[in-house]
């Protein structure tokens, strides 16, 4: 495997629980900083083994959780949303794998930096709305997913938690059909975004196992903290994850100058 299992074992406690907490089942913005920091990875390697991890979340979720995501979103919203999602959010992910393969390592850091800044704010300052009766501008599910896509192909945190609010606010959907529709798109970036890396680079065995092993075990601790969860407990968990992300994000940016 490429980290120890100790490694491994802190990252499914924290992800597992951060994951449950917040209601944020897929994006894994926690497991590539802990592969950066105690896992000692370089940032490519980081990113490429969190976008296995990322992909076999999404598809978890999408096909065995009770709400049965994959299955029966569809009803909630015209069927062309999703697929638009899927497709968008596909090609979005290779597109910004690919890109971000030419990037240097220093520049990648910057970036996840700042998309750790930004996930710190969007907890602390952006509360969902109710929605609108009839949704406006179905045609931006396209550009949200693309871009929301380029965004897990390039950092492999996953472009979601910035997309849901957009498809919320801006075009108006209630908060489920937002969700739905941006869980779509992370289930297509995150395949075009690992048949992008398999393709330019290739997975070894040791990432597939140590991606298999890490899923699994933020899985565990996911569905174990989802027995005691309680909103006081995601409110809580929110602000300090907020303050944790805003200060590494910042001595990532840094580190990147």
């Amino acid at each position: 495997m490429l980290v120890s299992l100790g490694v491994l074992l802190v990252a499914a406690v924290v992800v597992g629980f951060v994951t449950s907490a917040l209601r944020i089942w897929i994006d894994r913005v926690f497991f590539v900083i802990i592969l950066l920091t105690l896992g000692h990875l370089p940032i490519r390697e980081a990113i490429a083994l969190n976008l296995m991890v990322l992909l076999f979340a999404s598809l978890s979720h999408g096909l065995v959780r009770r709400e049965g995501w994959l299955w029966g979103a569809f009803a909630r919203f015209p069927s062309w949303e999703g697929w638009a999602a899927i497709l968008s959010g596909l090609a979005g992910g290779a597109l910004g794998h690919e890109y971000g393969l030419a990037l240097s390592p220093k520049f990648l850091l910057l970036l996840l930096g700042l998309y750790a800044i930004a996930m710190a704010l969007r907890l602390v300052f952006v509360k969902p709305v109710e929605g609108r009766p009839t949704p406006e501008h179905p045609g931006w599910i396209v550009p949200v997913a693309f871009g929301a896509g380029a965004l897990t192909g390039l950092v492999s945190a996953g472009g979601k938690p910035l997309a849901i609010p957009l498809y919320n606010w801006a075009l108006g959907h209630k908060l489920p059909v937002a969700y739905a529709i941006a869980t779509f798109g992370t289930i297509g970036a995150a395949l075009g975004a690992v048949l992008a890396h398999q393709a330019l680079k290739g997975y070894s065995g040791a990432e597939v196992l140590t991606a298999l092993y890490a899923w699994a075990g933020i899985s565990i601790v996911a569905w174990l903290t989802d027995r005691v969860w309680s909103p006081k407990l995601m409110k809580i968990t929110a602000l300090l994850v907020a303050l944790v992300l805003f200060l590494v994000g910042l001595k990532f940016a840094i580190a990147a100058f």
